[in-house]
């Protein structure tokens, strides 16, 4: 079935639930929209409610949401708190509807323990969980660009799937529940530590005394360079603090990585000196600076235009 058509075909179906309306959610709705998706959007925030109900979504009624009447429902909150909440309030509206089958895909970042966990809750209720969660950040999301790894029964992830590739150009099925918050972790692992290597490489650079405009334009465009650094860099260094990736938040995603016993602590070195880094850094009050501030000169501006 052509995408075209898929969307014909889920224009004339039951209704999309999305619970999350905030930054990532809201970018993620109105690419839905645009893609032809009929969506009922829920948030506590009515104004991020009402931004995408101007873009074309239906305002989910509450007493719909806490039942889930809904086949299919995406989930974007803010932390796994927020995610709890509905799991409970699923958990307990759900026995009165014994008939009702739905399926929750769970954008947010959670640890794989919580995405187990969710998975075997709600299955007590005729509710399969898949723990999605994306990578590609606000540009992604805006540009249907995310990768999404997903964890939880391969038929359950054929049912998601098509709507998935709605918002996501790579989507894949890693295993069972839990795997895809895995999956997610080394994703946040691998990257957060480049971040933290490049910010020290360009502290290296200017403790040596070479030209610090010169050696920031020489990583970006050599082969240390990567297109998310190459992006929010002028911010980052400029306003440490505006946008980007705070600390805060760096040591809340390493905090997802769970390391199982198979794993050998050879490879988790680096991690954990990352991880205990960042702690330093959090705790020392620099827990709303960029991550790319460990350059050392949050406060240096570049002369030479190369940035």
């Amino acid at each position: 079935m052509s995408l075209s058509v898929f969307s014909e075909t889920l224009r004339g179906s039951a209704p999309v639930l999305l619970v999350g309306a905030g930054r990532m959610g809201g970018l993620i709705a109105r690419r839905l929209l645009e893609r032809g998706i009929a969506l009922h959007v829920f948030d506590p925030d009515q104004t991020a409610v009402a931004r995408c109900v101007s873009a074309g979504a239906t305002a989910a009624r509450f007493e719909r949401v806490k039942a889930l009447d809904y086949e299919k429902a995406l989930l974007c909150l803010p932390d796994p708190a927020a995610v709890r909440t509905f799991i409970e309030l699923w958990l307990s509206e759900r026995p009165r509807r014994p008939d009702k089958r739905s399926a929750v895909a769970d954008l947010t970042t959670v640890a794989p323990g919580f995405a187990r966990n969710a998975s075997a809750d709600l299955a007590t209720v005729g509710i399969s969980y898949l723990d999605a969660p994306v990578s590609g950040g606000e540009p992604g999301a805006a540009s249907g660009d995310l990768a999404i790894m997903v964890g939880g029964s391969a038929a359950d992830f054929e049912a998601l799937a098509p709507l998935l590739e709605h918002i996501g150009n790579t989507v894949r099925h890693v295993g069972a529940a839990g795997t895809g918050s895995l999956l997610k972790a080394i994703n946040q692992y691998v990257y957060l530590t480049y971040n933290y290597v490049f910010a020290q490489g360009l502290r290296m650079a200017r403790e040596a005394g070479l030209p610090q405009d010169i050696g920031l334009e020489i990583l970006r465009h050599g082969a240390a360079g990567h297109p998310l650094i190459d992006a929010r860099i002028r911010d980052a260094i400029a306003d440490p603090a505006k946008k980007g990736f705070p600390l805060k938040r760096c040591l809340k995603d390493l905090g997802f990585l769970e390391l199982g016993a198979d794993i050998d602590p050879d490879v988790t070195d680096i991690y954990r000196l990352v991880r205990d880094r960042l702690q330093e850094s959090v705790d020392s009050g620099k827990g709303e600076l960029d991550i790319l501030a460990l350059s050392g000169r949050p406060e240096f501006q570049p002369q030479r235009g190369g940035v």
